[in-house]
């Protein structure tokens, strides 16, 4: 395989890839095989590639990728910056979804999966109460303030805040003056949601 042929590999998998990386930066998602994501990358990357030959074919001094009459950093940094384009289309198409299916009933088919209850649960509708139940035996109750979400870890974190340490009857034995309580999944044994006020 000479340069060239590299070349020309690169040129239709980089926009891909890095559609894909920016989407997923913004969405992650579980990983999947690495024959699965060059499949994909290979897919985005030509239709990308393709799109910017006959946008820019002109500019460029030719339609066909193999005779590119610009240096070939130029052609690299237009494919790179369209695959970010690209990604961040769909990232924000995805978010449009997400606001229509919630701003009227009969869209809310369109909703994206979150690919994970724990995603769904503290999405922006939720202004629930959590009471925290830990394995330890102690009892939290506060709102999910911030927490993460990586579909590969095998545990997630979060937030608690305006949180107070409970009793079994959920009356208050002291509250958390500070920012809150910070707790990793792994440690609860279940969470209670209470609507919010």
């Amino acid at each position: 395989m000479s340069i060239p042929d590299i070349l020309q590999f690169v040129y239709f998998v980089l926009p891909g890839f890095l559609s894909i990386e920016v989407y997923r930066a913004i969405y992650p998602a579980r990983r999947r095989t690495d024959f699965v994501w060059i499949a994909w990358s290979l897919v985005y990357g030509v239709a990308i590639t393709a799109l910017v030959f006959h946008w820019a074919g002109d500019r460029l001094g030719t339609q066909n990728v193999g005779e590119f009459q610009i240096l070939p950093i130029g052609l690299l940094l237009l494919l790179i910056g369209a695959g970010i384009v690209v990604g961040l289309l769909r990232a924000g198409l995805r978010q449009v979804r997400f606001w229509l299916s919630q701003k009227t009933g009969w869209l809310d088919r369109i909703e994206p999966d979150s690919q994970s209850i724990w995603a769904v649960i503290n999405g922006a509708r939720n202004e629930d109460w959590a009471i925290v139940f830990l394995n330890d035996g102690s009892t939290y109750r506060g709102y999910i303030r911030k927490f993460t979400f990586d579909p590969d870890a095998l545990d997630q974190d979060f937030l608690l805040s305006d949180a107070s340490r409970v009793d079994e009857d959920l009356s208050e034995r002291y509250p958390i003056t500070g920012q809150g309580v910070y707790l990793r999944l792994k440690d609860v044994s279940r969470i209670e949601f209470l609507l919010g006020e």
